[in-house]
């Protein structure tokens, strides 16, 4: 074989290589998404059922009120119970949505910067 067909058929192997390379990261990454999502939605059924627990106590309140000043106070804990529960649910949640994407794009990112990596190593030879 000539050194070119030699370097050609090397070509095609770190191709096919890097191909199987890439779809083991795919798949690695999508695993680690669907994780994530699913701790996000188990987050924010925690959420739901915490805050629902908490209104219902209000609501309580609410209902054996005598007085319209008592149950404007029952009212106004309820409002504030919700802004606070949203207010905290959402950050809770925006947190988890950072680490999901910051654990499922890591794979990736360290394949691209291989990838980059053995082509310049390659160009420079």
């Amino acid at each position: 074989m000539t050194q070119t067909t030699k370097r050609i058929e090397a070509m095609m192997l770190d191709s096919a290589h890097f191909g199987q390379e890439s779809l083991e990261v795919y798949f690695k990454s999508t695993s680690l998404w669907v994780k994530g999502c699913g701790d996000i939605m188990r987050t924010a059924a925690a959420l739901a059922q915490s805050s629902a627990e908490r209104q219902t106590e209000h609501i309580k309140d609410a209902v054996a009120s005598r007085t319209l000043h008592d149950w404007s106070e029952a009212q106004r804990k309820i409002v504030q119970t919700v802004l606070q529960d949203a207010a905290s649910g959402t950050m809770k949640i925006s947190k988890t949505w950072t680490t999901v994407v910051s654990e499922a794009t890591r794979p990736m990112t360290a394949h691209a910067d291989k990838a980059v990596q053995q082509t310049v190593d390659a160009l420079a030879a």
